[in-house]
């Protein structure tokens, strides 16, 4: 979900079967909180999976806004790989289809945008990797020209960039490195030159990692959970001095939604 101005951008996936067969269609809606109009935005990404609901399809993985423009990554998957991927831009009203503008296919394997957000002008995009390397943040220049800022992790499928947000002045973004022992989870902050880590959210099996994020009244709050369901927020007020709260944060669903809108 992505608010810009007066307008609401929501990435919807809608999953039905066949018979035998699960198809789904994945799509963006615009809706217009002052004439509460509610509007698809380009072309839907359809596909289909043939075995389980998890286990392929096609469809937008994450959306963000720079400079007048809609952003969205794209993956198709099939069991644990991505065979097409990319990040497609479109202008909301004016125009009415999706243009590619990187191609991250990648065969068997391959790289898929988790998470979009522009930052001083520039365009700023976290992924992930099916295949054993490191999983990179990309950048897209002013002349349109994506290169990697920073990356995560090296020799392990699955390291990951699953959030980024602004607070403040700099750029904050979650991360996952894939270890052959205990997997680590961490919060970065840029500022516009250098990464740096600010936080450890967990070093484990099973860590609880990054995958939400939202500013309200001057502090950054940062959704974490395992695939053991077990969840905890990590907020602060100026990025550096982190609280952990874990009460109540027990049974968390594989798929979660964290965010605030003040009207």
């Amino acid at each position: 979900i992505l608010v810009v101005g007066t307008k609401i951008y929501i990435v919807v996936h809608d999953f039905h079967n066949t018979g035998a067969t699960f198809d789904n269609i994945s799509y963006v809606i615009q809706y217009d909180m002052e004439t509460n109009a509610q509007t698809q935005i380009g072309e839907a990404a359809s596909g289909y999976i043939t075995s389980d609901i998890g286990d392929g399809g096609i469809g937008f993985t994450c959306i963000g806004f720079h400079q007048g423009y809609l952003y969205a990554g794209i993956c198709s998957i099939d069991g644990n790989n991505s065979t097409v991927a990319g990040i497609y831009r479109i202008l909301p009203g004016v125009e009415t289809s999706w243009t590619l503008d990187l191609d991250q296919s990648g065969g068997a394997n391959g790289e898929v945008t988790l998470c979009l957000q522009s930052y001083k002008g520039l365009l700023y995009a976290g992924c992930t990797d099916y295949d054993a390397v490191a999983a990179r943040m990309l950048v897209r220049s002013s002349a349109g020209v994506w290169s990697s800022s920073t990356t995560i992790g090296t020799g392990t499928a699955h390291n990951m960039w699953p959030t980024l947000t602004v607070f403040g002045d700099n750029l904050y973004a979650t991360s996952l490195e894939v270890t052959a022992g205990s997997d680590v989870s961490r919060i970065h902050k840029f500022d516009g030159t250098t990464w740096s880590i600010v936080k450890t959210i967990e070093t484990a099996a099973d860590p609880k990692v990054g995958v939400a994020t939202v500013v309200h009244n001057g502090v950054l709050y940062v959704l974490c959970k395992n695939f053991a369901k077990s969840g905890q927020v990590s907020y602060s007020a100026n990025g550096t001095s982190w609280t952990d709260q874990t009460s109540g944060l027990t049974n968390l669903n594989v798929a979660c939604a964290f965010g605030v809108l003040a009207t």
